[in-house]
């Protein structure tokens, strides 16, 4: 699940295959109070007339965790675990200027270095790509291999939470 950066309000998307036979409502539970929120996607879209789906295939799903549904807008469920928004950042964005790129390898390998940096620790742990709790050159290397598009096994450049 990602934040759908191209959209006006705080709205997630992700992928889901489908059938004719599939129906679904997205539902937010609160992981410490079990509270449930039914959630309508971000684009007003229920897939067909009565939430059923028309053709098999693979969907992006949006919604908006703001916005409250109700029991009438879609018949079955599929239940998120989806974390605080307020946790999550843009994996590789070691200086929080909302942007993955050779700048936050750079600044990882200062860190790495012993080499002071101006910025928070909380900000540039979000270059900690696989989650050691360390800043080292293996972090640089995968935000590298990101910026010129060679295939890493991690979530750079999507909104994580930890």
């Amino acid at each position: 699940m990602t934040l759908n950066q191209a959209a006006e309000t705080e709205e997630y998307m992700f992928n889901m295959d489908l059938t004719t036979e599939s129906q679904f409502k997205v539902v937010y539970v609160d992981p410490e109070t079990s509270e449930q929120t039914w959630i309508p996607d971000g684009m007003g879209n229920n897939y067909g007339e009565n939430g059923e789906i028309t053709a098999d295939g693979t969907y992006t799903v949006f919604f908006d965790p703001t916005v409250s549904g109700n029991d009438e807008w879609f018949y079955g469920c599929i239940y998120i675990d989806m974390p605080d928004p307020a946790t999550m950042f843009l994996l590789g964005d070691a200086n929080g200027d909302g942007e993955v790129d050779v700048i936050d390898a750079t600044l990882i390998q200062r860190v790495a270095t012993r080499v002071s940096v101006p910025y928070p620790e909380e900000t540039l742990m979000q270059g900690d790509i696989d989650d050691d709790g360390e800043l080292t050159v293996i972090d640089a290397t995968f935000i590298q291999r990101y910026a010129t598009r060679v295939s890493t096994p991690y979530r750079i450049g999507e909104m994580v939470s930890r």
